[in-house]
């Protein structure tokens, strides 16, 4: 069989084509340039035109299956969806409620926290936990913050449990970029709890001449609790035990009856 001489329109790689392949479609081994070799011998990049024909008539009938395909039935639909509307008005509800649960979750308040820091050092002080304490202070004043926990609690009637009270916390001064804060936390007896059905004496009783002359049981009172709080070098809220147990010991000695601590 005699073979046509031919060399790709691209790459120019030179190879040959027997005759009944002329006006088909041919592909380069060296580029994969797709080509064709006319009746004169020419070799021409793309398609040959019969298959150009052949792939727009193809391209057609696909357009026009997925046109078909699109022109569905709507009296059909109407009737799936009446015969399945409790199923859909149930995904649709669950949809609903999966929708506001995100939203709520990214539209709530967040809680700052320097005050959530200031709530978990007075629940370690009404649990009496002086590791929890030491260690959410400056490593420097951890001693002093241990020491204020003793104290807040002998002199101030702490008694119980975390449990026993509801706890809350407030900024006085400072937070949010500056690196000192004071924060006032409240320890309120719970109702019900051991702690609320106890008595306690009165820290302002009279004292004459160092005997107690007029000692008074009072209902459990609310507990406040003056923090001062510094940023760490990685930017966490840390409590300064020095200037804490500073501050709560003048508040100490400047109540009647408490004695110095």
């Amino acid at each position: 069989m005699v073979m046509i001489p031919m060399e790709c329109p691209k790459c120019g790689r030179r190879g040959s084509v027997p005759p009944n392949r002329v006006n088909t479609g041919l592909q380069c081994k060296n580029c994969n340039a797709p080509f064709y070799v006319n009746t004169a011998g020419d070799t021409v990049l793309g398609e040959p035109p019969g298959q150009r024909v052949a792939t727009a008539t193809k391209q057609k009938v696909e357009s026009k299956k997925k046109e078909l395909e699109l022109n569905f039935d709507f009296g059909q639909i109407g009737e799936t969806i009446r015969a399945n509307s409790p199923k859909l008005l149930g995904g649709a509800v669950a949809a609903l409620v999966l929708l506001g649960t995100a939203y709520w979750f990214l539209t709530a308040p967040s809680v700052d926290p320097l005050v959530e820091r200031g709530e978990y050092v007075a629940r370690a002080v009404a649990d009496n936990d002086a590791m929890r304490v030491k260690a959410a202070a400056s490593s420097e004043t951890a001693e002093d913050a241990g020491l204020w926990l003793e104290r807040s609690r002998s002199v101030g009637g702490v008694r119980g449990s975390s449990r026993d009270y509801d706890i809350k916390a407030g900024i006085l001064d400072g937070g949010g970029t500056n690196s000192t804060a004071t924060v006032m936390a409240t320890l309120n007896p719970r109702v019900g709890s051991e702690v609320s059905s106890t008595a306690v004496q009165d820290p302002r009783a009279e004292t004459l001449k160092g005997v107690n002359t007029s000692v008074t049981s009072v209902g459990p009172q609310l507990t406040p609790m003056l923090m001062y709080f510094v940023k760490d070098n990685a930017g966490q809220w840390r409590l300064e035990g020095h200037m804490t147990l500073a501050a709560a010991s003048a508040s100490w000695s400047k109540t009647p009856g408490s004695g110095s601590p």
